[in-house]
């Protein structure tokens, strides 16, 4: 296609095919108007560069490019700002921010003043991802050597109570400087908790970070949790979710809980429901009935977008309680017809954790159990932070 470049790949994700062409795009106040966002919302681009989401105004927006249609639209209560570029026709609108997120929107109505339209592919706004084929966990062989160290260290660590964990630091690190994976992946547990070790969180990204760049799906998933939260590492949803999808395409189920989470709600990875719905199944797949929950909703056309995963979990506690409420009390299914066990009525139980209260008043005793335990992720303590 003459005058034309393909873009549209972004960190091994297939996207939509989208032409850039030479000449073909419309000027910035070709943008004025309303857009459908890939939040659910709509934004208003004004005249007076305003930008606004739902009717308040919640930023700006300027023109970085006329001759391409390049705008940046700049959100106050985030501080990020997006980079975003028309389509030929004037009807759509995508790019990303400067994290990584890809931003669309659909134009509602019809364009400010006309467009120039090209004899080019028109680019869909809205990508379209192709789920993954899900792999068994990596093997790895190692020297004898190196193996029966790594044996000997495992063998006498135990983190849940410390026990032989400071006694195994020796041989682990010998076998981990020596390449071996799983030690790599152990040590970084023993430094994240403190286990025999002092508590050294760039130790154990370090260690993580060592395994998951062999293939380890556990390190991987540590090391995305990392990046999620926070904890010894700056906050980063693109590699968050990278690791994420080491692991998860390795079968490992907490990333691909993750994974989903990161799907529903653009965090590191473009936004999109069908590719959440199918992470969330491959997690529910294996026994997590949280995943299983909280697919059965998002399945259900009656599920809106929102933009935090707090607000999707009242938004289903809210359905779970009118229910009951029309049920006499009884737990009933959910959106996709599952039912959640019905756990704690008005008090907690067992459950002194507030979190975990919440999770067991939402019948989800399994993410209650990790929550009192300290051994939930971010992104699940997420679902059950009211």
């Amino acid at each position: 296609m003459a005058g034309c470049r393909r873009v549209g790949v972004v960190a091994g994700l297939l996207l939509a095919p989208t032409w850039a062409c030479a000449g073909a795009a419309p000027g910035c106040d070709a943008a004025v108007g309303e857009w459908s966002w890939f939040t659910g919302g709509v934004v208003s681009i004004a005249n007076d560069n305003s930008l606004k989401y739902n009717g308040a105004t919640l930023g700006s927006w300027k023109c970085s490019d006329a001759g391409h249609g390049v705008l940046t639209l700049h959100w106050n209560p985030t501080g990020l700002s997006d980079v975003v570029s028309l389509s030929t026709d004037g009807n759509g609108i995508a790019g990303k921010n400067e994290i990584g997120t890809q931003v669309w929107g659909k134009r509602l109505g019809q364009p400010a003043q006309p467009v120039r339209m090209a004899a080019s592919r028109v680019s869909s706004s809205e990508p379209r991802l192709q789920p993954p084929r899900v792999l068994a966990p990596k093997q790895f062989h190692y020297d004898p050597g190196i193996e029966r160290l790594f044996q000997q260290g495992a063998a006498r660590c135990d983190l849940d109570s410390n026990a032989g964990c400071a006694e195994a630091f020796g041989p682990l690190q010998q076998a981990a400087e020596r390449g071996h994976a799983r030690a790599q992946a152990l040590l970084g547990n023993m430094y994240r908790g403190g286990h025999g070790v002092p508590k050294n969180l760039q130790r154990a990204a370090y260690w993580y970070g060592k395994a998951a760049a062999q293939g380890h799906r556990g390190a991987a998933f540590n090391l995305g949790d990392m990046y999620e939260s926070g904890d010894g590492l700056p906050v980063d949803f693109n590699k968050a979710a990278a690791n994420y999808d080491v692991s998860a395409r390795q079968g490992f189920p907490e990333a691909q809980f993750a994974l989903g989470i990161e799907y529903e709600f653009g965090q590191g990875v473009p936004r999109s429901r069908t590719m959440a719905i199918f992470w969330l199944g491959q997690a529910a797949s294996q026994g997590d009935g949280q995943a299983h929950w909280i697919m059965d909703f998002l399945r259900s056309s009656t599920t809106p977008h929102f933009q935090t995963p707090a607000q999707l979990g009242n938004w289903m506690d809210q359905q779970v309680a009118q229910w009951m409420h029309s049920n006499g009390g009884q737990a009933g299914p959910s959106a996709g017809g599952s039912a959640p066990s019905s756990g704690g009525g008005g008090g907690c139980g067992q459950y002194s954790n507030p979190t975990a209260c919440n999770a067991y008043k939402s019948g989800a005793t399994w993410a209650a159990d990790r929550l009192q335990n300290g051994e939930s992720p971010p992104s699940e303590q997420s679902w059950y932070t009211h």
